[in-house]
């Protein structure tokens, strides 16, 4: 477990991206009357809990859902009755922070699910975060900064991966790719045609 830890280590320079807050712990309930002061990624690693929000269905949150939350909005959030909510937190402050999530195309305010070993990764991840400011850390500001961004493009890269290929074979068929990647080949078969171009072309 790793307690809830404030980081106000800065360096010469303010980096885009920083590392205002950390932890892994079982959560208990919070109560946030004005939100939180910075952006906040929640990543749930055991048990299962919901977040409430003013004029918003109740979102509840189970093992490898992550949750993006902004800043200075208004919510509660606890663990259900029935178990203990084990829950990895950062919270990120800097002037990238809302054009990178943008970028990314990061749900915020709706759970994400990844998978058993990308949660595995996540918790190495935070638990590597939480660290950064110890001693023989020789500069933690940049070295949180890096690991910020490394965390949310493999989020990102995880989720937005996963979804194109399910939706698309859940609608069209084999048989249906097939066609298309021939009637490609067929309309540019005067270009250099490779693999890669034919794949993104029909998806």
């Amino acid at each position: 477990m790793l307690p809830f830890r404030l980081f106000h280590n800065k360096g010469k320079i303010e980096l885009p991206l920083s590392l205002y807050s950390c932890g892994l712990h079982h959560q208990h309930m919070m109560h946030r009357p004005i939100g939180y002061p910075t952006f906040q990624c929640m990543i749930c690693f055991g048990g299962s809990g919901t977040f409430h929000f003013e004029n918003m269905p109740s979102i509840k949150m189970k093992r490898g859902d992550i949750l993006f939350v902004p800043g200075k909005l208004a919510h509660d959030y606890g663990p259900s009755a029935t178990e203990p909510w084990l829950l990895g937190f950062m919270g990120i402050e800097g002037s990238f922070v809302e054009s990178l999530v943008n970028a990314l195309q990061l749900t915020i305010m709706k759970p994400i699910s990844v998978n058993e070993s990308k949660i595995q990764q996540l918790e190495s991840d935070i638990k590597e975060l939480w660290r950064v400011s110890e001693p023989e850390e020789s500069d933690p500001y940049h070295a949180a900064s890096t690991k910020i961004y490394s965390m949310l493009t493999y989020i990102a890269t995880t989720t937005q991966s996963e979804k194109p290929m399910q939706n698309y074979r859940s609608s069209t068929s084999a048989k249906e790719m097939l066609r298309a990647s021939v009637q490609y080949m067929e309309q540019h078969y005067m270009e250099d045609l490779s693999l890669a171009n034919i794949a993104d072309a029909v998806g």
